[in-house]
């Protein structure tokens, strides 16, 4: 976890500094070892599922981020410790809308 934590600020910093095809990478590799290490259905998997539907947004593939997106909003409501009524899944929902009304839709976009 440790790892993945430094992995993933060096994704962040990359995004930031408009490096999207390298804050992926680095945000994959995060959720690989966060996968490994912690199980597929941790919280902290699920923020780099979300992390990497950020920057895939930001570089156009809009069906590959609603799909991170997605299984971030499913680990999400599906944790003991979040549950649906948890900001992180109401974050996920407004990455979700986010990204249908980019897409243009925008009925989908509303049920997010």
């Amino acid at each position: 976890p440790d790892t993945a934590r430094v992995v993933n600020a060096m994704g962040n910093a990359h995004s930031k500094l408009g490096q999207d095809e390298k804050a992926l990478e680095l945000y994959l590799r995060a959720l690989s070892v966060r996968e490994k290490a912690l199980g597929s259905s941790h919280a902290e998997v699920a923020r780099s599922q979300s992390n990497c539907g950020m920057v895939l947004h930001k570089l156009g593939r809009y069906n590959e981020a609603l799909a991170y997106h997605q299984k971030a909003l499913r680990i999400t409501e599906e944790s003991r410790s979040m549950g649906a009524e948890h900001p992180d899944a109401a974050r996920c929902l407004c990455d979700l809308a986010d990204v249908y009304d980019e897409c243009g839709e925008y009925t989908k976009a509303l049920a997010s």
